[in-house]
């Protein structure tokens, strides 16, 4: 087991811990150990649980088995596999204006990690290069972003080159 998947453990305890701490109030509360304010003991009669508690208690406890199965598939089930990159170009959905082309991108993270402070550089030409540098905040694994460069020359015409700079796995 991975330490990533140490705090997802120990939040599923607390659930858990929370929900027998509950189920065990609900239980309690049914009259068994109950007394009045001047301790005198409650009648045989009233110490039965009625319906509404049964129901309650039954429904409460599936609402804690399921979060604690939801918990355990997730710490399980989760992926380990870091960070994996990949930038690409959205000619299709280019377009011009005001002189200028904006191009649109893709930033897909393929791994189970995620990717914080993604950069991504992107350079046109070779000469004298356009440069435009980008920075993906918040990436999860699995999923997708998308950004938008622009220049001043048509990318489709000219050298076009993507890197990747760097990344953080918290």
């Amino acid at each position: 087991m991975s330490a990533g998947q140490w705090p997802r453990l120990a939040l599923g305890a607390i659930v858990l811990l929370a929900g027998l701490i509950g189920a065990r109030i609900a239980i309690g509360g049914s009259g068994a150990t109950q007394r009045l304010i001047d301790e005198t003991p409650i009648p045989a009669q009233s110490m039965e649980s009625t319906l509404a508690e049964r129901v309650s208690l039954a429904i409460s406890s599936a609402i804690v088995l399921a979060l604690v199965g939801a918990i355990v598939y997730l710490a399980l089930a989760g992926g380990d596999r870091p960070a994996d990159i990949d930038v690409t170009p959205r000619f299709d959905r280019m377009r011009r204006q005001a002189g200028q082309f904006y191009l649109p991108f893709e930033v897909v993270n393929h791994g189970d990690r995620t990717a914080e402070n993604v950069r991504v550089r992107v350079s046109l030409g070779s000469a004298q290069p356009e440069e435009s540098e980008v920075e993906i905040q918040f990436l999860p694994g699995g999923a997708t972003e998308e950004g938008i460069v622009v220049f001043d020359t048509d990318p489709t015409s000219a050298d076009l080159r993507w890197d990747l700079l760097d990344f953080l796995e918290p």
